[in-house]
């Protein structure tokens, strides 16, 4: 267990059986809610009322799980985070509160205007597994969802299987000026190099896009793997000048089930 100060608003570590409802976050330090080593919760109706920034719109998550956590509920959440609406970091290196597994976590409901990021899942050898995230629908600077590895001094890879996302819709956002504007283009659904993927479901998602096109709308990089990445029932919708990509396929995919998409 860290003994670093983490600034959050809330911190809950060791729970069985945990319920966390209907309350408005104003103005953390750094996360608005943390926990680690919690099973069978629920987390839900929270409003984000993030007005300032400590010193800059960074490291500011919404509801953000470390290792440990297992059987849980993360609904209906609403206001934008100035880091990861929802992270599940299975590895977080000095920033983890505890480093282990991560299974079982039903996302249900985020609904925000020019947030960072959406859902970010982070793994550097612990697994993450059995995840579902849907109901999301934002716009991002960052991405819908992301699948990380984050730490490129560790050799060990990221772990994650039997990932669902479904039934989201996103688009761009311009980056704050503050945070030195954007240095590349970021997936709206972002595996990283360093990440094993077994299972990868992506259901009944749109993309409106009018900002910008130089972000896919998926996106597997280099050195990533997906054993198998299923896409179904998607479709953009182009507003820009520019040519919107749908599948950016430079990592390792098994096999690619692809239906009903429209791009």
């Amino acid at each position: 267990m860290s003994d670093r100060f983490f600034g959050n608003a809330f911190f809950f570590v060791n729970i069985k059986g945990f319920r966390f409802r209907n309350l408005t976050i104003r103005n953390p330090v750094t996360y608005a809610f943390h926990i680690c080593r919690v099973t069978d919760f629920e987390v839900s109706h929270i409003r984000f009322d993030f007005t300032t920034e400590n010193p800059i719109k960074g490291n500011m998550d919404g509801i953000h799980l470390d290792g440990g956590c297992r059987h849980g509920r993360i609904a209906n959440l609403r206001g934008r985070g100035f880091d990861d609406m929802v992270a599940l970091n299975a590895n977080d290196g000095i920033c983890s509160a505890y480093e282990g597994e991560i299974s079982d976590i039903d996302i249900d409901g985020l609904h925000a205007d020019k947030t960072h990021r959406g859902v970010r899942i982070l793994s550097t050898g612990a697994p993450v597994r059995n995840v579902s995230i849907r109901n999301v629908h934002i716009s991002t600077y960052r991405n819908l969802v992301a699948l990380t590895h984050f730490f490129p001094d560790r050799e060990t890879r990221g772990i994650f299987d039997n990932i669902v996302i479904r039934d989201s819709s996103v688009s761009a956002a311009p980056e704050p000026e503050e945070l030195g504007g954007k240095y590349r283009a970021w997936p709206m659904i972002w595996v990283e190099k360093g990440c094993d993927v077994g299972q990868l479901v992506i259901d009944n998602v749109v993309r409106r896009e009018t900002y910008s096109a130089e972000d896919p709308t998926i996106g597997i990089e280099p050195g990533a793997k997906v054993e198998k990445l299923v896409v179904t029932n998607c479709r953009q919708v182009n507003g820009t000048a520019g040519e919107l990509v749908f599948l950016s396929q430079e990592g390792e995919v098994g096999v690619l089930e692809q239906e009903r998409v429209s791009k």
